[in-house]
């Protein structure tokens, strides 16, 4: 892979900008390549996104050389993708697109200064677009990922159980129950499938299992569920290589109870909603880190737990 981003860099890109591929493939209203967010400006963020990550891995393996060399190459190819892309008047990168704009504040790759305006801007076009998604397979999972962490939870919850076009609802009660290659139509290939992005979600998201970057393969688990509009419960598991990663949990009024299966030899941060660290009844084995905004944070080996907690405004 390192030899990858040099070939890309000094061998497809000019002036670090790559403009070849597909694209936003399956934006709203198209059937394949994108119509609103420029092809170079999707190629760029991946060009950006692999070569960050090779200065990740790098960094990881103690080879830090090459992490300084991938970490100077990622920062050129930012600079040049917002000379060339990002229009400070309005905050946008392309019009009309949300993919360009959720992309780019998903990897960090807005100029210093910009990110209110550009997630602002982002947040108006989704309104605009009444609560749906127009992103395609580029812009999708940042885009449904990003408003979680960026304090919009709801909007992500909102934008994931629209049951008009476009959205993953209508394409069930359009009978495209497999969730297929484009959310306006039934045939298409069923290898990449724009249901996957919305899997995803459910599993990070709603039932709040994520990894820890730091400690790859789930050595270190952050289970931190979202608590979003009439949802009353979630459920989901994950076979990870340590073993099996669970999360059950269920609100009922002011009452909030979540079960969670750490496997053997992982560690996790486990995020409570709870009106503040005194409302939390914790299990034994369970040690109190922090307070954050809605939330008291533990940290727990293996093993199987069960929280209570009263929620905030209760």
């Amino acid at each position: 892979m390192p030899g990858w981003g040099v070939m890309v860099s000094t061998g497809t890109s000019k002036d670090h900008v790559v403009d070849w591929w597909l694209g936003d493939w399956q934006e709203a209203g198209t059937s394949g390549r994108p119509k609103r967010t420029p092809i170079p400006e999707t190629s760029t963020a991946g060009y950006y996104y692999w070569v960050k990550a090779v200065a990740d891995a790098a960094h990881l393996l103690g080879k830090q050389s090459d992490a300084v060399n991938y970490g100077a190459l990622a920062s050129q190819i930012k600079e040049s993708y917002n000379r060339h892309f990002y229009h400070s008047e309005t905050g946008e990168f392309a019009k009309d697109s949300q993919t360009s704009m959720a992309l780019t504040l998903w990897q960090g790759l807005e100029p210093a200064g910009e990110r209110r305006k550009i997630l602002d801007r982002l947040v108006a076009n989704i309104h605009q677009w009444r609560d749906h998604t127009s992103a395609g397979f580029v812009g999708v999972m940042p885009e449904m990922f990003g408003p979680v962490d960026w304090g919009y939870p709801d909007l992500a919850y909102k934008i994931a159980t629209q049951e008009d076009y476009p959205g993953w609802w209508q394409m069930i009660a359009d009978g495209n129950s497999t969730l297929g290659e484009a959310p306006d139509k039934l045939d298409g290939s069923r290898a990449h499938p724009f249901g996957s992005a919305i899997g995803a979600w459910y599993f990070r998201s709603l039932a709040g299992i994520r990894p820890d970057l730091s400690k790859p393969g789930f050595k270190h688990i952050v289970l931190k569920p979202i608590l979003v509009g009439d949802l009353k419960f979630a459920e989901a598991s994950y076979n990870s290589m340590y073993g099996r990663i669970a999360v059950n949990w269920h609100r009922d009024g002011g009452r909030f109870d979540i079960e969670a299966t750490i496997p053997a030899n992982t560690t996790a941060t486990v995020y409570v909603p709870s009106r503040d660290s005194k409302s939390v009844t914790p299990p034994e084995g369970a040690r109190f880190l922090r307070r954050e905004v809605g939330a008291s944070v533990f940290e727990a080996g293996s093993g199987n737990y069960r929280f209570t907690s009263v929620l905030p405004g209760e």
